[in-house]
């Protein structure tokens, strides 16, 4: 071979070696949206979702993974609470879910919540005809139709949902003193070391009494 042949080679093998390298580096910014998600740092997952790059890339770097570029971008969105940005046909039950969430943030008059209810109960309906063995979508179609009878009944509005909805994550809520609690009432008790033990003992006996005289 050549001078010539083995130059082309050498290109070639640059150019796949670069190719790979790019792949790799997608598929490991797709591992860290994945992680950060879990891990509830959601501004570091939403810089690792633009260092994915563009969407055909992205799919291809998701799927050599084994995701779903278009669930791991539903995902981020939801969790992030960019609900409009959702696609409904592609993440119905995530987007229902969505709409739900929408409703408390907003609340509102009885007539309207209900109206709006009445909507996230039929997209739970519809995901249940496509998918009957879906037990999230079975369990949140039964509470919102609660919800919804239970307004509608009552006739009282909605008051929009505070700053805590907001902290609610992929774990559930997030543990918190009760409203209203004096922490200072209460002490923190740390085990003492072997040794201190033994000094708190010693100090708490009477020395030995010398006899005078």
């Amino acid at each position: 071979m050549g001078v010539i042949g083995q130059g082309l080679v050498a290109l070639l093998l640059f150019a796949a070696g670069g190719a790979f390298y790019a792949a790799g580096a997608r598929e490991q910014a797709i591992a860290d949206v994945e992680r950060a998600l879990v891990t509830l740092r959601y501004d570091e997952a939403l810089a690792a979702r633009a260092a994915a790059g563009d969407a055909s890339w992205l799919a291809r770097a998701a799927g050599a993974l084994g995701l779903d570029a278009g669930s791991l971008d539903a995902s981020l969105a939801y969790w992030t609470r960019d609900y409009s940005t959702i696609d409904a046909q592609a993440e119905p039950l995530l987007a229902a879910n969505a709409a739900y969430h929408e409703i408390r943030r907003q609340g509102g008059d009885w007539k309207t919540v209900v109206t709006r209810l009445d909507e996230v109960v039929k997209l739970y309906g519809t995901i249940l005809r496509d998918d009957p063995g879906n037990a999230e979508a079975a369990y949140n179609f039964e509470y919102t139709a609660r919800l919804r009878a239970i307004i509608a009944a009552a006739r009282q509005p909605m008051r929009p949902a505070g700053p805590e909805a907001d902290l609610i994550t992929l774990h559930g809520d997030p543990g918190a003193p009760p409203r209203g609690t004096d922490m200072k009432q209460f002490k923190m008790i740390v085990p003492m070391q072997p040794n201190e033990r033994q000094e708190a003992e010693q100090a708490g006996r009477a020395g030995v009494r010398q006899r005078k005289g």
